[in-house]
């Protein structure tokens, strides 16, 4: 029978059967469920043996230890009025029992009702404190709990698990959720990152290189706009195309900057410089010293003590001189930084060198390589025969569009390879060979080799290219039935038993999507051997290059193709409208960039 005792008359029973203790954050969170709520759940206690009056609790001691800290706190008073539940010893250890034996909410189901709360008109704020949670603890749940039913339904079934349901979070569009939850529920080893990069279309985070060298304020300025992953503690880049031409264009700024200060030439890259052929080029000391008289005279004083001592103490048994040798080098060391440091390039050494501008790959800062000597500075113009000069062509193609350029290749080229299964068996096997013949070694892995799969995600219409789709084509064709299996060993063991030809195939694909750059010799070598066409799967259009091209690029296309007195007809002609003739034009099929070209 049900009756209401005061908490001064409440002990904690030793026969009470939890004696797991529970966690602080959990004790903190019943606490403040008891104080926006009450006791909701009625405790369970017999008579003390010891005091006439007094009862111990044998079913709810969590409950009674958090309302004995509410008294401490001084949130409710000795009096205060606890639901019980009086039963003689023996019915009190067996309710005790049953009562521990009760199955906890499926975590849906509570991501489901904190939103039905926020829907109800209880604020966050409010939210957090009746259930002692962090507002940041309820954001991430109410997240949880606007994702899609459908995706929910899959996760209490456990046909998805709660990593995939925490990556569905970055979009509220359950549209958009659904649509990528019945693209990869079927999926062997569905991947979070790959549902992620689906909904946003990217997967450029604000920790990129890029988006630290541009700057998250000029980035928002320019209208460009974030999603969150609360999950992930990232910001994903909704916006690629803008935050490449803002890099462009900051990095275009800069290079002028350093022209207009006479430098003989400035080279710029994006990627860091660690594949610019200048990165080693040598460099040359600028000729002006403007650090103070008294830092080169006493510079040159400590060189003239340290000669001093070395010829002194020749044979370094001196403990005492050998100390003050150690502080002198280290004093001359820091001298010469600052000498160096105040080294300025005359006029003539900036016309006679260059300046490489690159981008830290770690913090997005911009690096400066000055006094590039080569051993033959390019002309800005051209001699003709006639004596005539010519302005050296000036590049067409932006960064960001370069890089398009680059990825549309790669991706044709695995499409490709995928083909050649002896070919990229000979690539992987060279590979391994490298790391353990030539020492070459990465991070530890089962068979020390890094697999880096390629995602271009930078490149919106990627997915759209006919090499997309022979890609998608040949991975539904793999024999991956030994995914199926349970555990490492067992997979193993069922991938043993597929067919030699299997087995290429499943090789050829996951080789291909490795291909590092379009740049690397055996990759061109690779291309020349399997008759790589690029033509036969991307075609540049107005959407993903004519557009992007300067007006005067677009006339001097028209005249390779069409001859120069159908491009002069055309002059005066809109940059968008060239665009759309060049995208509607029979020769068109078949021609590709020169930068492509040469590549090829």
């Amino acid at each position: 029978m049900e009756t209401q005792i005061s908490l001064k008359n409440l002990t904690l029973s030793p026969l009470n059967v939890r004696k797991v203790k529970t966690s602080a954050e959990e004790d903190a969170q019943l606490r403040a469920l008891i104080e926006s709520q009450g006791v909701l759940q009625n405790l369970i206690v017999i008579p003390s043996p010891d005091a006439e009056g007094r009862y111990e609790v044998i079913a709810g001691g969590r409950r009674l230890s958090a309302l004995n800290h509410l008294l401490a706190e001084g949130k409710i008073d000795a009096e205060f009025p606890v639901r019980c539940v009086v039963k003689t010893e023996s019915e009190a250890i067996e309710a005790s029992l049953a009562e521990n034996y009760r199955s906890d909410m499926h975590p849906a189901d509570r991501f489901v009702a904190y939103k039905a709360m926020l829907d109800a008109g209880r604020s966050i704020e409010d939210i957090a404190k009746r259930f002692g949670k962090t507002v940041t603890e309820v954001k991430k749940l109410l997240k949880l709990g606007a994702v899609s039913p459908v995706i929910l339904d899959a996760f209490r079934s456990q046909e998805m698990n709660f990593d995939m349901v925490m990556a569905f979070t970055v979009t509220d569009d359950q549209k958009a959720q659904e649509s990528v939850f019945a693209e990869v529920k079927d999926q062997y080893h569905p991947s979070p990152r790959f549902v992620r990069q689906k909904l946003l279309n990217t997967d450029v985070t604000t920790d990129d290189t890029t988006f630290k060298f541009v700057g998250q304020e000029a980035y928002e300025a320019a209208g460009g706009t974030l999603s969150e992953d609360l999950f992930a503690d990232s910001q994903y880049v909704n916006d690629v195309d803008l935050l490449n031409r803002l890099a462009d264009e900051k990095l275009d700024k800069l290079q002028e900057s350093f022209k207009a200060e006479g430098w003989g030439f400035v080279e710029a890259t994006l990627d860091g410089g660690y594949s610019h052929p200048l990165r080693f080029a040598p460099c040359i000391d600028g000729e002006t010293i403007t650090a103070p008289d008294s830092v080169i005279q006493e510079f040159e004083a400590k060189e003239r003590e340290l000669e001093g001592l070395m010829e002194a103490a020749p044979d370094h048994e001196d403990e005492e001189a050998n100390e003050r040798f150690r502080q002198l080098n280290e004093e001359l060391n820091d001298l010469k930084a600052t000498i160096d440091a105040s080294r300025e390039f005359s006029d003539e050494q900036k016309q006679s060198t260059g300046v490489l501008l690159s981008v830290d790959f770690r913090t997005g800062e911009l690096v400066t390589k000055v006094g590039i000597a080569l051993p033959k500075k390019q002309p800005e113009k051209a001699q003709n025969e006639d004596g005539t000069t010519t302005e050296a062509p000036k590049p067409t193609e932006s960064h960001a569009l370069k890089s398009d350029l680059e990825a549309y290749r790669l991706q044709a080229l695995e499409a490709a390879m995928m083909q050649k299964a002896e070919i990229c068996l000979d690539m992987t096997i060279f590979t391994m060979a490298k790391a353990v013949l030539a020492g070459s070694t990465w991070y530890q892995r089962p068979l020390g080799i890094d697999l880096d799969v390629n995602t271009f995600s930078a490149t919106k219409d990627i997915e759209e290219t006919s090499a997309a789709a022979e890609i998608r084509k040949h991975r539904d064709a793999l024999d991956l039935s030994w995914l199926a299996q349970e555990g490492d060993l067992e997979q193993f063991k069922a991938f043993q038993k597929l067919s030699r030809a299997s087995k290429l195939n499943i090789l050829a694909h996951c080789s291909a999507q490795t291909l590092r750059c379009a740049t690397n010799e055996v990759e061109q070598y690779v291309a020349e051997q399997i008759k790589f066409d690029l033509s036969k799967h991307w075609q540049p259009t107005k959407a993903n290059y004519f557009n992007r091209i300067k007006k005067g690029k677009l006339i001097e296309i028209l005249k390779d193709l069409k001859g120069d007195e159908f491009a002069l007809s055309q002059a005066d002609a809109k940059k968008g409208d060239l665009a759309t003739i060049l995208d509607e034009l029979d020769e068109t099929t078949g021609w590709l960039p020169e930068s492509l070209t040469k590549a090829a």
